[in-house]
């Protein structure tokens, strides 16, 4: 295997670990362990954690050692800030360059999105969820800005995952995103960059609170 895959193999192995909760914030990272695990040498392991750290999921501490990092209020707010500005243009692209073949694959991420949900899924949902948003970006030509919103994205995606673990907000969701695919398959930019919109928005407005004791338990002003 080439090396530039297994860094890659490496880099999305640890940070999927992360983004899970499979690596909770504080976990020590063995890097020998891992590359032993991973059946790669320290090298890739070392080069994922220096993307890692870039994008605020990993602290290297001299003389200590590697750590998942803790999920930062100041950390979300930007990731709400990226999303609120550039998702909603994302849809209305999508519901403007519309053909068949991406209402027919939206249709079939939403189809698969109502069974994980009937199934009790909620992991499955999730992954259908990052899935529904990248292709998006995939539409409308942006896999570059696809890469930045990923990253700086990361640590709202731990913390969904930490406090909106139940059903309910699910099922919301779900209804939320068959609205931005019902627009963008109807062509309407404007309906869908407003159902896009309203969907980051609801996701932020149940994640307050927990934004607001991550500010407490750090000491920072809410």
């Amino acid at each position: 295997m080439p090396g530039s895959s297994k860094n890659r193999a490496v880099y999305e192995s640890l940070r999927r670990s992360i983004r899970e909760l499979e690596l909770p914030p504080a976990t020590p990272i063995d890097r020998e362990r891992v590359a032993e695990e991973l059946g790669v040498s320290r090298a890739p392991v070392g080069e994922a954690l220096a993307r890692l750290r870039e994008e605020g999921l990993v602290e290297i501490r001299p003389q200590h050692g590697t750590f998942v990092a803790p999920i930062r209020p100041d950390a979300i707010r930007e990731a709400w800030m990226a999303r609120e500005v550039i998702e909603p243009r994302i849809a209305a692209e999508c519901a403007e360059r519309v053909d068949d073949r991406l209402r027919q694959r939206l249709a079939e991420n939403l189809e698969l999105q109502e069974a994980a949900l009937a199934k009790g899924n909620l992991s499955g949902f999730y992954d259908l969820d990052e899935r529904l948003h990248a292709m998006l970006f995939e539409a409308a030509s942006a896999k570059r800005m696809l890469r930045f919103v990923d990253a700086i994205r990361a640590p709202l995606d731990r913390l969904r995952r930490l406090a909106l673990p139940e059903n309910d907000r699910a099922v919301e969701t779900l209804s939320e995103h068959r609205r931005i695919i019902e627009a963008i398959h109807a062509g309407d930019a404007d309906l869908a960059a407003a159902a896009m919109r309203s969907h980051i928005r609801q996701v932020k407005r149940a994640l307050d609170p927990a934004v607001l004791q991550l500010a407490a338990a750090n000491g920072e002003a809410s």
